[in-house]
């Protein structure tokens, strides 16, 4: 953030004490303005040219900045949701963390198996995103909310539709091939049994199947693209099936990503699904989910940017 001076000395003393807390709200007048960020300080460069006005530059992260904060070596009891589980850890560091429903579902899978989640050297940030990749779910702070999220195609449904040639300035979508697969497949040693399980997660012909049967029968090919996942550490089919499914949920989501501008909205946020019109049967659809926003204020006006994926599961 830059900041024109008239009188340097007085807005340094302003921002001059690091860690300060830090809020930015943009809006339009009369209506009210919408907070876009929260934080804290992080550093203060002042330049003084040789021509022009003085010039003041802030540098702040967001409270995300916390849970990165040193390691812990603990330990969860296993009768505790994972989503419960991040609600404590939000708290730790003051921020709020409300369960999603959806989140809070998938996570009771963890209570079928009643082992005790465990935290071994590791930040607190990677501690919930190793969590969060297990059954795929969304993670990201947003001014003092925690988000642990498991997204839904077209949930909730998109409060905003873009027009390529009206609304929607700007539209680069992208298609891949790359890391795409029809079919993930894990395979567990049941010691219950005395049998490996190969639990297979497929995405064909827009339909989520899953399979689990004797590693040793090996899997069906149908010509498609699969990946095998070797040596996870996991010891039960229930947590073979968790991570099957967040994995190809993950890669069937990266198939079409996009990024977008439009004039100044500050009600895009990220998690938000928006709906894309005008941009071809393929582009075109009500379940994009934003990743990323940028809200720029400079001599050209008022400027949102975002990246986007097309959730198809």
């Amino acid at each position: 953030m830059h900041l024109a001076a008239d009188r340097v000395t007085e807005r340094e003393r302003r921002h001059e004490q690091l860690d300060a807390d830090v809020r930015l709200a943009i809006g339009y007048r009369p209506r009210s303005l919408v907070s876009m960020f929260s934080g804290q300080v992080t550093g203060v460069e002042p330049s003084f040219p040789r021509e022009g006005m003085p010039m003041l530059a802030v540098s702040a992260l967001g409270h995300l900045q916390r849970l990165r904060e040193g390691t812990k070596q603990r330990g969860f009891p296993y009768y505790l949701l994972d989503s419960v589980i991040a609600t404590i850890v939000a708290a730790e560091h003051q921020l709020i963390s409300i369960p999603d429903a959806a989140a809070t579902v998938a996570s009771a899978l963890n209570f079928i198996t009643q082992r005790p989640r465990l935290q071994h050297k590791t930040t607190d940030e990677g501690f919930l995103r190793g969590i969060a990749a297990e059954y795929g779910f969304d993670m990201w702070v947003d001014g003092d909310m925690l988000n642990f999220r498991l997204p839904l195609p077209g949930l909730p449904s998109p409060e905003v539709e873009l027009a390529y040639g009206e609304s929607l300035i700007d539209f680069t979508p992208r298609l891949t091939s790359i890391g795409q697969v029809a079919s993930i497949t894990v395979r567990v040693w049941v010691e219950a049994i005395k049998l490996q399980v190969g639990v297979e997660a497929s995405w064909e012909d827009d339909r989520l199947a899953v399979r689990v049967s004797p590693a040793l029968f090996g899997t069906e090919t149908s010509g498609k693209a699969s990946l095998s996942i070797p040596d996870m550490p996991i010891d039960s089919p229930v947590d073979a099936v968790k991570w099957a499914l967040g994995e190809l949920r993950r890669r069937v989501n990266s198939r079409i990503t996009a990024r977008g501008a439009v004039v100044g909205a500050p009600g895009l946020r990220v998690g938000d699904v928006i709906a894309i019109t005008g941009v071809g049967r393929t582009f075109s659809g009500s379940t994009y989910r934003l990743t990323s926003v940028t809200h720029s204020l400079d001599g050209e006006g008022y400027r949102t940017t975002f990246n986007a994926r097309k959730e198809l599961i």
